[in-house]
């Protein structure tokens, strides 16, 4: 069975992890900016390249190296896990509504692995460091999609994809009954210490954190819309 483990908030673990993490994140972004066009294409179907060889790699490694493969935990139905995927090939194949729910998905699930890091599939050695780049790769896809490929969401983008997200949470829904899992936490909330849950109980904090999600859409909407402006 797979371990959870967590980094409280500010302490001297968390600042280092999420100072490495985005100064990496700049780094390239900025590279990118710099560069001319031919290699800012090549530098997207790399970073493309690595995200999506983590993610197999990370499967293999949990299947043939640890021998602890379990799909309770080890499949990419959490939002994260799901951007993860989503960051790989939107930078591939750069579609408009890929990239806006990257965009919501990705920044609204990645802030707060990095703001309240819980490891849901154990957090030794190289899956400590995977959890980083799986979440810091969301960002760097983002970052990289938006600042150095010009990509911006749509008029209303916040509300369709919020919109299509409940779609989404009765399908993982149904897929934690079947395997007894908590995808999402839409069977119990997570255990970090984020001041954003306000209860614990069920179903109501999943209630809760819908309308955070929205909230939060509806911010990374504004944050672009007031840019334009």
């Amino acid at each position: 069975m797979n371990d959870h483990y967590t980094i409280s908030l500010f302490t001297n673990e968390w600042w280092f992890v999420n100072i490495a993490s985005f100064s990496t994140i700049f780094v390239i972004v900025f590279c990118g900016i710099k560069v001319d066009s031919k290699k800012k294409e090549f530098i997207s179907k790399l970073i493309s390249f690595a995200l999506i060889t983590r993610f197999l790699l990370v499967q293999y490694y949990h299947l043939f190296v640890l021998e602890n493969w379990d799909n309770v935990v080890n499949l990419p139905l959490h939002l994260c896990g799901i951007s993860s995927i989503l960051s790989g090939f939107t930078l591939l194949y750069r579609k408009q509504f890929l990239y806006e729910l990257l965009l919501y998905w990705g920044f609204a699930g990645a802030f707060h692995s990095f703001f309240t890091p819980e490891f849901t599939t154990g957090h030794e050695g190289i899956l400590y460091l995977d959890y980083f780049i799986s979440h810091g790769g969301i960002f760097l896809a983002i970052f990289y999609l938006t600042f150095v490929l010009k990509m911006r969401p749509t008029k209303k983008s916040w509300i369709k994809i919020f919109i299509f997200s409940q779609i989404l949470i009765p399908t993982i829904g149904y897929l934690n009954y079947i395997l007894n899992s908590n995808y999402m936490f839409l069977c119990q909330a997570p255990i970090v210490d984020n001041p954003l849950i306000l209860t614990r109980q069920w179903p109501w904090y999943i209630l809760f954190i819908d309308f955070i999600a929205l909230l939060h859409f509806y911010i990374i909407y504004l944050i672009f819309k007031l840019k334009n402006n």
